[in-house]
């Protein structure tokens, strides 16, 4: 086995001392900075030793704790599914960045006299084991964007003319792209575009076709537009599956069902693994991973000012900072006009087995493909209103620890090994793997899905404005 031991550089003669304990019982450690090679870089040494490594060891203290260091190493090893082993030496309450990321892995204490007797013991039994080899995701051809004929607009030129009076008369007071959205809103509930749309119902259809990765907006989530990118278009051209070009707010995906995050009958259990616990009291203390009965598929499919949650709703009490409760939040399609909410259509979705039909859902791991595909980006950054309302300050931290603006999102699926693990997309500096993490975990985004009739008015009038703005109006 070859183990990466991270530590901080105030622990490293109890690095020395378990390396040569591991080493001379037959296995190979990396430790910093003795293996790192002369006139080679030592950040790319730390990240090539960590990607090689079969176990993480973190040798935990108060100095490893508050380490940015160990931090990113830890970051590193849990998005490669790299297993970690933590070295307790002294009873430390963890910075958030570390509870974040070693919550599932495996814990061993320190005891008085120290021989790391018990490192070394937790070593052999994963060695012991079958260690599944380490997949790489396999690379997917890019189908070629369709460049999109070029029509004329000359049917439409009465609405544009129309659009363009009501921007020039409202646009001291708020954005253009805005403005001429409720422009076409309001002209549409007006029949202004009836004229046009009816005599050249044909041609309208053919401007409104859409490309893979082009953007529309549709809806409204905190008083503000939102932009979609299109990820999957039917055969027949008639539906197209859209992402938020952004991570629109920071929710957990499923509060923990008994009411206290990590905590049952007055017991806390923030240091025991949801892998040694049975089901239903991985559930209680750090919720659920199902799709089909989680908070945030109620959340996302209600249009309805008060939601109603079937068991625990998500309350702050519930989740593991207590922050970004939403059971007081009006449902995610609360913002949306009942046109634009008619050409939402009910998808059926399998997740981890179970079918469900939703009109807003979050993508499964396995369709993550659809990005690529698309040629959009899975690193996601959150709009400046979703950052403003995180109360956790997970990102905030994020931020200032790795340098990086794009975040961790939700995907729907479990990650097939406990009851609370769920799959995320992580960050660009850990790659944008999928890493599992506890459904109560309320720091992390929300991407919503939803699938357009694209064959519907509202759409067409919609995408026709978007195209109008970028090719006439903005400058």
């Amino acid at each position: 086995m070859y183990i990466f031991i991270s530590h901080s550089s105030k622990n490293s003669s109890t690095a020395e001392d378990i390396c040569d304990l591991i080493e001379n019982n037959g296995h190979e450690c990396f430790l910093a900075p003795r293996d790192i090679r002369s006139g080679h870089e030592y950040a790319e040494e730390i990240i090539d030793g960590i990607d090689r490594s079969d176990i993480m060891l973190l040798i935990l203290s108060e100095e490893s704790n508050t380490s940015p260091h160990v931090i990113r190493e830890i970051e590193r090893a849990v998005s490669k599914k790299i297993p970690v082993i933590v070295y307790k030496l002294e009873d430390v309450e963890l910075s958030k960045s570390m509870e974040y990321f070693l919550m599932t892995h495996q814990w061993v204490s320190a005891k008085p006299n120290i021989d790391h007797s018990e490192v070394l013991r937790c070593i052999n039994e994963l060695a012991s084991g079958e260690t599944a080899p380490k997949q790489s995701q396999p690379a997917s051809a890019k189908p070629v964007k369709k460049e999109k004929p070029r029509r004329s607009k000359a049917p439409l030129i009465i609405a544009i003319i129309a659009i363009a009076i009501v921007m020039i008369i409202a646009i001291v007071c708020v954005a253009a792209i805005e403005i001429f959205g409720h422009a076409i809103d309001t002209l549409a509930s007006n029949g202004v575009f009836n004229e046009a749309t009816e005599e050249t119902s044909d041609s309208v259809s053919d401007e409104a076709e859409m490309l893979l990765g082009e953007t529309i907006v549709f809806g409204r989530y905190n008083e503000e537009p939102i932009k979609w990118r299109v990820i999957k278009i039917s055969d027949d051209n008639t539906k197209a599956v859209v992402i938020s070009d952004r991570i629109l707010t920071m929710k957990c995906y499923d509060a923990a069902e008994g009411g206290k995050y990590n905590s049952n009958d007055g017991k806390s259990y923030w240091n025991v693994p949801s892998e040694e616990l049975d089901a239903e009291l991985d559930v209680l203390l750090r919720g659920s991973n199902s799709w089909e009965s989680s908070n945030i598929r109620t959340w996302l499919n209600s249009d309805k000012e008060n939601v109603t949650y079937i068991g625990q709703s998500p309350n702050t009490q519930a989740m593991s900072e207590q922050t970004n409760g939403y059971n007081t939040e009006a449902g995610f399609l609360n913002g949306f006009t009942d046109k634009e909410l008619s050409a939402i259509i009910p998808t059926e979705i399998t997740t981890n087995g179970v079918t469900t039909k939703d009109r807003v859902y979050l993508l499964s791991s396995e369709e993550l493909i659809w990005l690529e595909n698309a040629d959009v980006s899975r690193y996601a950054v959150p709009t400046e209103k979703a950052k403003e309302l995180d109360t956790s300050k997970w990102y905030e931290l994020q931020i200032n620890e790795q340098g990086v603006n794009d975040h961790y999102w939700w995907l729907r699926d479990g990650d097939g090994t406990t009851a609370s693990g769920v799959n995320t997309v992580s960050f660009s500096y850990a790659g944008g793997n999928v890493i599992s993490q506890p459904a109560g975990l309320e720091g992390y985004g929300i991407r919503p899905v939803i699938t357009l009739d694209i064959t519907s008015d509202e759409i067409i009038l919609k995408y026709l404005a978007q195209e109008i703005y970028n090719e006439i109006i903005q400058p």
